[in-house]
């Protein structure tokens, strides 16, 4: 059986078969011998000869006898009845005399393989199935096509619901249910945005390579009073480590050696004009000529050399703060590195001072937050957790929000924002730079059901409404 959709029929069941593979060739080919069929109206009865068909029926019907082997087809198209025929079952419909101004709805094949009976023998057992097959497509076609039938359905069998013996149960389970949304429309709740961050002194600085080259010497000896267990402390503009670059030092040497050679150029001409004997005016004036060239190319030299040094002074890398180097274990992760300017090479906090919580908002929440800081205040209260101490919530102000969004490590967009810790909070950490931290910012008073699930609206909002 084959059913109509727009101007092509698509098989739908074959008798024998639970399942239809619609990409076979049979399938196929039966599918375009139905459309072609259907298209002119008229029933086809193949009983081998095509001579009296049309071309594209011919073409058809060739191509699928070639793929089933059958000896006879016959391909009807299915009409929908009239209402008068529904008023009066016993009205047989007969496929070859029904009124063509009737839609055609499908189409029914029949083919004999095995056994080739005549048409005289076959007609009244095909008038049968016509018939009901007939009615039955055009009930289930018009059933499909009801205005929210999944719904109906599903009302439909949930009327058991309402009989005298549920309806208590059912009216208990609504009103809760009806209490539980009233309570989420109705209730006050803290609407709190949630973020990851770092627990770091407010005085931390990284130190960069300001020049490219391989590090040759790390620290000097500490004493023990300059040690706290692994972390070794050091003094705004101590040095920290000593870098070697070949190719600078190639070029100081080939300056070096250029301005050394024209000053002692420049003190011969010198000496011989002080001296000043048999010197014709004509060789004085050359040797004074010289002595201005000589004395501008030391000038340039000088100039050049002190570039070069300033470049070699950067080789040595010196702490910018007071502090402790933060960074773990330097002198194996750089010892003979090389290093490119601008690397970082390490990290040095002063935990003496103040602390504060680096928060990186997600940019979804962010605006939020900016919404909060406006309508409230711009210091909201941050309460937040330590990742090795879950059971103690500490709290904090808000003190900076950045100005534009940039993308963390796991590629997603965040927002920094900057945390003050409450006076006292910072003598009950346990502290160390580089602690993880879990945050939420107060923003205000919602109702319970927003604050639960108004990520899960926002995502409507952005995949399905947009």
């Amino acid at each position: 059986m084959a059913i109509k959709r727009g101007r092509k029929c698509k098989i739908e069941a074959i008798s024998g078969q639970d399942t239809l593979e619609n990409r076979s060739n049979i399938v196929s080919a039966l599918g375009v011998l139905a459309t072609k069929v259907v298209a002119t109206g008229e029933s086809l009865w193949f009983e081998g000869e095509t001579e009296d068909l049309p071309p594209q029926i011919e073409r058809a019907i060739d191509h699928y006898i070639e793929e089933s082997y059958a000896k006879s087809v016959t391909v009807l198209p299915l009409r929908r009845p009239d209402k008068s025929d529904d008023l009066n079952p016993e009205a047989q419909l007969d496929p070859d005399n029904i009124r063509q101004s009737r839609e055609v709805i499908g189409a029914i094949v029949i083919e004999q393989i095995e056994t080739d009976l005549p048409k005289e023998v076959i007609h009244p057992r095909i008038d049968l199935v016509y018939e009901h097959t007939a009615r039955a497509l055009a009930n289930a076609i018009d059933h499909q096509d009801v205005f929210l039938m999944p719904v109906w359905q599903t009302i439909g069998k949930s009327k058991w619901l309402v009989k005298a013996r549920q309806l208590p149960k059912t009216l208990a389970v609504a009103g809760g249910l009806l209490v539980v949304l009233l309570g989420l429309c109705l209730i006050p709740s803290d609407f709190k945005m949630k973020a990851d961050g770092r627990l770091n002194p407010v005085e931390m600085r990284r130190v960069f390579a300001e020049q490219p080259g391989d590090v040759v010497q790390i620290l000097p000896d500490q004493t023990p009073a300059e040690q706290s267990g692994d972390q070794i402390k050091v003094a705004q503009g101590e040095r920290l480590c000593v870098l070697r670059n070949t190719d600078l030092q190639i070029e100081y040497e080939q300056v070096y050696g250029e301005y050394s050679a024209t000053q002692r150029e420049l003190d011969e001409v010198v000496q011989q004009l002080i001296n000043n004997v048999g010197l014709s005016p004509t060789d004085k004036t050359s040797l004074e000529l010289t002595q201005g060239r000589l004395e501008k190319r030391i000038e340039s030299l000088e100039k050049q050399l002190a570039l070069v040094e300033e470049k070699r002074e950067r080789l040595t890398v010196t702490s910018p703060i007071d502090g402790i180097i933060t960074s773990w274990d330097i002198k194996r992760q750089l010892q003979n590195r090389p290093v490119q300017a601008g690397a970082v090479l390490m990290e040095i906090a002063d935990t003496s001072k103040a602390w504060e919580v680096e928060l990186s908002m997600p940019e979804n929440r962010s605006g939020k937050v900016d919404a909060a800081r406006k309508r409230l205040e711009p210091g909201l209260r941050v309460t937040f957790i330590l990742a090795g101490e879950p059971g103690t919530q500490y709290e904090g102000k808000i003190v900076d929000v950045a100005d534009r969004s940039q993308v963390a490590d796991d590629q997603k967009q965040t927002v920094k924002i900057r945390v003050a810790l409450d006076p006292g909070v910072s003598k009950q950490i346990e502290k160390r730079p580089n602690m993880e931290v879990t945050a939420r910012v107060f923003c205000g008073k919602r109702p319970l059901g927003w604050c639960w699930f108004h990520e899960a609206w926002e995502w409507l909002q952005k995949n399905v409404f947009f």
